[in-house]
């Protein structure tokens, strides 16, 4: 074994020297590794430490993040990291990048990791900053995804950038706190509970380092107590990190002790000027002010959290989660006297990428992986005459179902196939969750146990023998064995990456029914689920648990999962989901026994958090902030479900969006304040407008201000427009799900576009410019038409997301839409066009009005200046635009109102609960629509 550890450390240093410029593709890793490992074998390397250490590096050094991180920021604090980054000794990142570099991750996955927690210290702002300053932010990522090891970074990058103290709420139990504590150890302070150099404090990975002063743990032994422990900040040198569970009584006693020990009175002005980070773990559950009554207290882990900021000038609350729906339905505008802010994200949101290698919800749930040619997922019902969902802590538990054994059967199998992979001193790990009592949990660990003694002295009995003869051996291990075959040939027979067959495999079931161990992981169990202690020959371990097994601890190289819980709330359902994570050599063992309404219910979920992550995507392209950015999350009335628990809804309501498109209308009036941006919008708009009268057939609207009006446009065209002009749009009609519905409009044979080119006659001459040779005045010049288009003027504001836009949703008038009808069909509603008591839908209920249409305006964008006068904003004219799509004909010329096209539309639209900027955004639509009416 030490020959092994030191060939593979040799191989590390020599692939790093070898590919320090690049990721090696599949076939230079193995063609040096081989190399290495053919030299390596004529001094004594055995054939099975060859081919585990090949599984290992290439498994691992061929990871990947190809997903890149987001980020949504506020302007108050400018981007920072890169400009500084030269003039800061990163000792405590280099060691820390050093340790994930030994565990064989790829360089661009390294890389990922680097530019996601840029993001987030950019959020946090300079902690150099001598102003006083509070910064208030969430990191989001799917459960089990690689969060932990991103806050580790963090706090490294925050040491070496200045902060002082860091406190991270570890967990709700003992056993998150001390599994946050041992990571910490190990990737941020570098010695064990012993003492001892562990993790980052390993000589190898501080080696050419400038070092600095060592960061104190106060929590390594023990969580934090109060009179055991004084934080005199001013008296240490280096940073003080606490690891701390989220508990009452302790966020108490630490709260008095930085008071006491550091003099501080924050009501009266005295607070500490050091720079505080509060990271704060699984920040959806405990921290969220579940009382909305303002005139009463917050909860009181909400109160301690920001009692804790309120001692400090400079501090930064980062909150990390994979269930983010309680944390975007607090009130952003929830203030308190005494504690100042809330929770809410308002300065920051860093979307964490999944690697590659990551299982999760859209392999088991929406089953759109198209990588796989095997379902994971086993629906089981036979558990509900053992495990009612309703029972007690006295159930009685005589007998386990036969869908459990056969998961263990499967667990078993899987291990196997690692054994013949050269992966048996890794970890391996089966996950059963059915009951939250201990009572029953420890009567299934005895079951369990109880049926692997049974394998056992069957496989001591005749597993020994080639497979045919050890079938013959009496007719139970002719039965034991044809299930463990049975099984086999069901699940992983025709799977691309198993390449053994079942013989092969049997001859490792021995070794692994006689290494495998049960714990049941609850308070009363005597057993411990010591991941650490068997690291060099790996843990093999079916554990069984319930509240522990639901949130924040993890099982390491989760195969099989028998979970038949249930409840009725998304982000406890979620957090459930430990059978997530990175299995870069195990995705295609992976396998889920749950039930056909537990099935339902997570992918009704996995849409829902597919749909929010859509939205922060579509809110850090627009340059939002989550203050600025209306949420949502995808709601069914039918079903049991709830988001999150009704007390965590502070500020949310039902709202209903349209997906059929019948009789509405999409704006585009949104500017980004980027002249580079607005230049390529217009020169786009030249392009396609020269290629459309090139195309197609043109009429000048002599009776519409020489307007161009182009019919019979293609779909096609028209998802070109949507996808290549740069505008923000209604987040809750995003370009994806525009140019999905156009598809379908497409795709079902709907009548083509209609486009129409808005020209002006004369401008109006109220609005005093001072610059007015500006050059977005000129008229815009298109070569395949004799007239020029006169842009109009457009007085907008900028808005707290740096973009301009109108108090207005719309910026054209209600007579365009009767503009883009026939000649014949103009005339006959010629006198409605300026009449007071018609609107937009006068013309689009017309009974001949079955065509889409595009509207495109050029406009000059003025703003208003102190002195009253107005200021052009960009050099060259803006492009924005409408949509508009027809009713359906049995609908047409009926003389439909706002509030019966949204009837009309209920039985297409999708359910979603808001938070309160997007009910305000969607009040100021219909607002507008109905004054419009």
């Amino acid at each position: 074994m030490k020959l092994e550890v030191t060939a593979k450390t040799f191989i590390e240093e020599l692939l790093e020297k070898k590919f320090i410029d690049k990721n090696p593709t599949p076939e230079e890793l193995f063609e040096e590794l081989n190399a290495a490992l053919e030299h390596l074998m004529k001094v004594g390397l055995s054939e099975k430490s060859r081919i585990r250490i090949t599984k290992d590096i290439y498994s691992h050094y061929q990871a990947k993040n190809s997903e890149v991180p987001f980020s949504i920021t506020d302007r108050s604090a400018p981007k920072w990291i890169k400009s500084k980054e030269a003039d800061i000794n990163w000792f405590f990142w280099q060691r820390f990048k050093s340790l994930i570099k030994s565990k064989l991750r790829g360089r661009e996955y390294i890389n990922r990791l680097e530019e996601t927690v840029n993001k987030v210290m950019d959020g946090i702002g300079d902690p150099s900053n001598e102003s006083n300053w509070s910064r208030i932010g969430l990191v989001v990522g799917n459960v089990q995804s690689g969060k932990t090891e991103n806050y580790l970074g963090l706090i490294n990058k925050a040491i070496d950038s200045g902060f002082k103290i860091i406190v991270v709420l570890g967990g709700h139990l003992v056993d998150l706190r001390e599994q946050t504590q041992a990571r910490i150890n190990e990737g941020v302070i570098g010695l064990n509970r012993n003492k001892e150099p562990f993790g980052v404090g390993l000589d190898v990975h501080q080696a050419g380092l400038e070092k600095k002063p060592q960061p104190i743990c106060l929590t390594v032994d023990d969580d934090f107590k109060q009179k055991n422990m004084h934080i005199n900040l001013d008296s240490i040198s280096g940073a003080v990190i606490l690891v701390v569970k989220k508990n009452s009584s302790v966020l108490k006693g630490l709260l008095e002790s930085l008071v006491k020990d550091n003099q501080l009175k924050p009501d009266s002005g005295k607070k500490s000027n050091h720079q505080l980070m509060l990271i704060d773990d699984e920040a959806d559950y405990a921290s969220v002010d579940t009382n909305y009554d303002k005139d009463k207290d917050p909860t009181t882990i909400n109160k301690r959290i920001r009692d804790l900021l309120k001692l400090f000038n400079r501090s930064a609350y980062v909150g990390y989660t994979a269930t983010p729906f309680a944390n975007i339905f607090m009130d952003p505008s929830s203030y308190s006297a005494k504690l100042e802010k809330d929770l809410f994200p308002s300065h920051f949101l860093v979307k964490i990428p999944t690697p590659d290698a990551y299982v999760g919800h859209k392999h088991y749930f929406l089953q759109n992986d198209l990588s796989v040619d095997y379902d994971p997922v086993v629906e089981v019902s036979d558990y509900l005459d053992i495990f009612p969902e309703k029972h007690g802590k006295d159930l009685e538990v005589h007998s386990l179902p036969e869908s459990m054994i056969d998961a263990i059967y499967i667990f078993l199998i899987a291990y196997s196939i690692r054994i013949c992979r050269g992966e048996e001193n890794r970890h391996c790990s089966m996950l059963v969750n059915v009951s939250h009592y201990t009572a029953v949990q420890n009567q299934i660990e005895k079951l369990i146990a109880g049926e692997l003694d049974y394998l056992r002295d069957e496989s001591d009995f005749s597993f020994g023998y080639e497979l045919e003869e050890a079938k013959n051996k009496s007719n139970k291990s002719r039965y034991v064995i044809e299930r463990f075959e049975k099984l086999f040939n069901e699940h992983y027979l025709n799977v691309d990456d198993i390449e053994h067959d079942f013989s092969k495999v049997f001859k490792n079931l021995r070794r692994a029914i006689k290494k495998t161990e049960v714990i049941a992981t609850n308070s009363s169990s005597d057993k411990s689920l010591d991941y650490g202690a068997s690291e060099e020959n790996g843990l093999t371990v079916i554990a069984i648990g319930g509240n522990k097994l639901s949130r924040g601890l993890t099982l390491e190289e989760l195969v099989v999962s028998y979970f038949t819980r249930t409840t009725k709330m998304y982000d406890t359902l979620l957090q459930m989901c430990r059978w997530f994570g990175y299995r870069p050599t195990t995705k295609s063992l992976c396998r889920l026994f749950i039930s056909e309404d537990s099935f339902n219910w997570y992918r009704q979920i996995s849409q829902g958090i597919e749909e929010l992550y859509e939205d922060f995507r579509i809110m850090s392209q627009s340059g939002k902030t989550p203050a600025e950015f209306g949420l949502k999350v995808r709601y069914h009335p039918t079903s049991p479900l709830l988001i999150t628990a009704k007390n965590k809804l502070q500020i949310a309501d039902i709202i209903h969006r349209d997906i059929s498109f019948h009789g509405t209308k999409v704006y585009r009036f949104e500017f980004k304040r980027d002249e580079i941006v607005n230049k390529k919008n217009l020169d786009y708009f030249k392009s396609f407008a020269n290629s459309l009268l090139m195309e197609n057939d043109c009429e000048c609207l002599d009776d519409y201000s020489n307007s161009l009006l182009i019919k019979n446009v293609g779909y096609e065209k028209i998802i070109e427009w949507v996808n290549n002009l740069d505008l923000i749009g209604l987040h809750y009609v995003s370009n994806d799900i525009l140019t999905k519905q156009l598809h379908k409009f497409s795709e079902t044979g709907q009548s083509k576009f209609r486009v129409l080119i808005k020209n002006i006659s004369k401008r109006s001459g109220k609005y005093k410019i001072t610059n007015p040779d500006n050059g977005s005045l000129e008229s815009i010049k298109i070569n395949a038409f004799k007239h020029g288009i006169l842009p109009s003027l457009r007085v907008l504001e900028l808005s707290r997301a740096d973009t301009f836009k109108s108090k207005s949703l719309e910026l054209g008038e209600k007579s365009d839409e009767w503009a883009v009808l026939d000649k014949n069909i103009r005339d006959k509603l010629r006198d409605k066009r300026g009449s007071s008591s018609s609107s937009y839908l006068t013309f689009m209920n017309d009974a001949s009005r079955n065509f889409p249409v595009l509207i495109i305006y050029t406009m000059a964008i003025l703003t208003k200046q102190d002195n009253g006068e107005y200021k052009c904003v960009f050099d060259a004219p803006t492009v924005g635009y409408s949509l508009s799509f027809p009713l359906p004909p049995e609908y047409r010329d009926k003389g439909y109102t706002i509030k019966d096209l949204k009837r009309l539309n209920k039985e297409n639209s999708v359910t979603y609960m808001g938070n309160d900027i997007l009910i305000k955004e969607m009040n100021d639509l219909e607002d507008w629509r109905s004054y419009e009416e």
